[in-house]
């Protein structure tokens, strides 16, 4: 429903767009995709739910990708498909004679749209801000026990764009906080992601 409701306002955003008002040099219209460097606290997730001490927590390689509608010279909106890095942590599983150690996984993966708003600070450059929602997917592996939970939450990123003048592209560079919240949990597991994107406008 909260997704439903954010690409309603977000197609509304976008027809405003297109009206003078909102003339840009660059096309209005542009698709765009990014790399990112994601960590989590899956780690810290584990040890307070595994029953098990978790240790080696490692991020991953995401990947998005998107379409968007530029609004003025420095705003955007955009709906697109993101893919968190993937996590992993060490389990330690004591045992009678000696310890075992298995490893766990999480992906995290969905829709999401977001807005980019940002203050020019020369005429190629902008920094500012952006408020999406995922509408995400984890599948996780814990050990022996496998599964999958869903649902809808917010992120919020820094973000720079690099708006070369008289070309049809754009470059962002961004880092961005993301939260889930487990069905089956009392606990959060948060992203922190660092990546950069190339926009083509047409």
């Amino acid at each position: 429903m909260k997704l439903a409701s954010a690409i309603t306002v977000a197609l509304t955003l976008a027809a405003l767009s297109c009206t003078p008002a909102f003339a840009t040099e660059k096309g209005a219209l542009f698709i765009g995709g990014g790399l990112n460097l994601d960590g989590s606290t899956w780690e810290d997730f584990l040890d307070d739910n595994s029953g098990t001490a978790a240790d080696d927590g490692t991020g991953g390689l995401g990947i998005n990708a998107y379409i968007g509608v530029q609004a003025g010279s420095f705003a955007s909106f955009r709906v697109g498909y993101r893919y968190y890095g993937k996590q992993s942590a060490d389990l330690f599983v004591p045992g009678v004679f000696f310890n075992t150690t298995t490893t766990s996984s999480l992906e995290v993966r969905g829709p999401f749209i977001a807005a980019d708003l940002l203050v020019p600070i020369s005429d190629l450059v902008g920094i500012g801000g952006t408020l999406g929602i995922v509408n995400w997917k984890a599948d996780y592996d814990i050990g022996p026990t496998d599964g999958s939970d869903s649902g809808s939450d917010p992120f919020l990123g820094v973000l720079v764009r690099l708006s070369p003048r008289d070309e049809n592209f754009s470059f962002d560079f961004y880092t961005q906080s993301f939260t889930i919240d487990p069905g089956n949990s009392n606990d959060d597991i948060t992203f922190g992601s660092v990546g950069a994107a190339l926009n083509v406008h047409f």
